[in-house]
């Protein structure tokens, strides 16, 4: 929609906190500026936080699915199979150890590689990535994406920690 503040910075920034369980359970919560939104995805079955839960939902939620999908860790083991660093590291932050995986993608087969995991159109070349993983955990910690129209930060914490997410309960409305 549009927005006048928008208008007269030219971008928007858009902050996400998720939790997944599994590989078909993701609670997503979603703030930008005075907007926010909720939803909870099981399997097929989309529920959305109106003031009051209401749900299941199937249709019509593509762009919810591609969003679920670029929110979770699976892109970054999919750039790490993929691709080859330009640059590796290891840095001490905070006292722990953390590899930094550098990459420079420039070749429209790349890009369209990463559109495919990102559930995005092509970002425009080139695409600086950054992948940071905890060397005691072996989990990734962190991934930066920036492109001329992309500047996507994303720390994952709690990796391989048990978490359930369960169907919400559903209202017929905010009177019930």
């Amino acid at each position: 929609r549009e927005n006048e503040a928008l208008i007269e910075r030219d971008y928007v920034s858009i902050e996400w906190q998720c939790r997944v369980a599994g590989p078909d359970r993701i609670k997503v919560y979603q703030a930008g500026g005075r907007d926010h939104d909720e939803w909870i995805t099981i399997g097929p079955d989309h529920y959305f936080n109106l003031g009051f839960w209401v749900g299941p939902m199937r249709e019509n939620l593509e762009p919810r699915d591609r969003m679920n999908a670029f929110l979770r860790v699976t892109k970054v083991a999919a750039l790490l199979n993929e691709f080859e660093p330009q640059t590796a590291t290891v840095q001490e932050i905070d006292g722990d150890s953390y590899s930094r995986l550098v990459y420079q993608l420039e070749r429209a087969a790349e890009l369209k590689e990463v559109a495919a995991w990102m559930g995005a159109d092509s970002p425009r070349a080139p695409l600086h990535a950054e992948v940071w993983i905890d060397v005691e955990r072996g989990y990734p910690a962190a991934l930066l994406l920036q492109s001329e129209a992309l500047d996507w930060f994303q720390i994952f914490t709690g990796c391989n920690e048990a978490l359930q997410i369960d169907v919400p309960q559903v209202s017929a409305g905010p009177n019930v």
